[in-house]
């Protein structure tokens, strides 16, 4: 899978962007503040419908000046796979976004996802195993949409039931019968997301390992731990669960906290409360690794993504590399580079110095960005 052409409207700082990019290996140079990242998010809006650095998508339509906006936001790519081509089409206009492919209107997402499938690398990772449950839990859910697209229509609906219930438990009157409603809707739907989520780290488990060992440090003993809103831990790497057990725990867990959570008028279980981490020697990262080993935590799960999209659904996805040599030293990048370098994968790189990065060959397409803007060069500078 590869984009073989992008035209970006009115997202972010970019007015007018129309690229056609290389197979292989795209590279974005200039200053901070210019452009690339927004390039980049206009990619991933185009295949996952947001942002990765807003959940607003009205924070994504490029201003004119302070106080006005443009009327329409658009970014469409042509993708490229198995000698087939397909029209991606997203407009966003009067707070409305319409998705398209080759020129249909799609309404659900579940039936948009699959047919771009990009992973992410930004320095804001590197810190993801010090930072907050809910962006562990963004990490691993965009994994999950990435392999599994279907699985999103679950979390819609498990988000709505969940509003539906808050507000209820906030009303003057709780009716414990519209809650048992809420709660068996709940149960169904959570346990579906609790399990998938897990069940996505134990498939990715054994290639986490095997990138821990070749690319980092062979003597880390690393494992991953996935904790449940009601405080069980579980071990991708040895704890076998099965949905419906899953679901059973939220039926008795739900039902264990129903006063509490009439007292509080807050839903104390469900997926919206659990978290992941990883473990060092039998330790939380986040209290005992160092700065590099977080790191390279990290990028080994990216990678470990990658290859199962690949080996296991014969899917090369398109890696989004956001400056990622401001985080990781020259010895990992080119460990990182030869690695990516195995597979049939197009990468689309920013850098403000790429006279640092690890590159010796198979440079694509160079584009210099300034103020929002696009012109193609020929060589790096020097």
């Amino acid at each position: 899978m590869h984009i073989h052409e992008i035209e970006v409207v009115n997202f972010r700082n970019i007015q007018l962007a129309n690229l056609t990019l290389d197979t292989h290996f795209n590279l974005l140079i200039g200053n901070n503040g210019e452009g690339k990242s927004n390039f980049l998010e206009a990619i991933f809006f185009a295949a996952f419908l947001k942002g990765f650095r807003t959940n607003k998508r009205v924070d994504l339509i490029r201003k004119h000046d302070k106080s006005t906006t443009s009327d329409l936001m658009s970014v469409d790519v042509k993708i490229t796979q198995q000698n087939a081509s397909v029209c991606l089409s997203t407009t966003y206009k009067n707070r409305k976004l319409y998705a398209r492919v080759d020129n249909i209107i799609v309404e659900k997402f579940a039936d948009y996802a699959s047919y771009l499938r990009c992973v992410l690398f930004q320095p804001e990772d590197v810190g993801l195993l010090r930072a907050s449950p809910a962006t562990r839990r963004s990490f691993i859910d965009r994994m999950l949409f990435n392999i599994r697209p279907l699985s999103v229509e679950n979390m819609r609906l498990y988000q709505q039931i969940l509003k539906q219930k808050h507000r209820h438990l906030k009303s003057e009157k709780v009716d414990e019968m519209l809650l048992d409603i809420y709660d068996e809707q709940l149960s169904k739907l959570g346990g579906k997301l609790t399990f998938e989520r897990y069940n996505l780290l134990k498939k990715l488990y054994p290639y986490f390992v095997e990138m821990i060992a070749k690319l980092f440090d062979k003597s880390l003993r690393v494992e991953i731990v996935y904790q449940t809103s009601w405080g069980q831990s579980l071990y991708p790497n040895s704890d076998v669960i099965t949905e419906e057990e899953v679901i059973a725990h939220y039926v008795k867990q739900l039902s264990k906290a129903r006063h509490r959570e009439i007292m509080i008028q807050q839903t104390k279980i469900g997926a919206q409360r659990d978290d992941w981490n990883a473990m060092l020697n039998g330790y939380l990262f986040k209290s005992t690794a160092s700065q590099g080993q977080n790191r390279a935590v990290v990028l080994a799960l990216k990678m470990a993504e990658i290859n199962y999209l690949i080996e296991r659904q014969k899917c090369a996805p398109v890696l989004l590399l956001d400056d990622i040599s401001s985080e990781f030293d020259v010895k990992r990048q080119q460990r990182f580079f030869d690695f990516l370098d195995h597979f049939e994968t197009q990468m689309i790189m920013t850098s403000a110095a790429p006279q640092h990065l690890p590159i010796t060959k198979n440079i694509g397409k160079i584009w210099h960005v300034f103020q929002g803007s696009f012109e193609e060069r020929e060589n790096l500078p020097s």
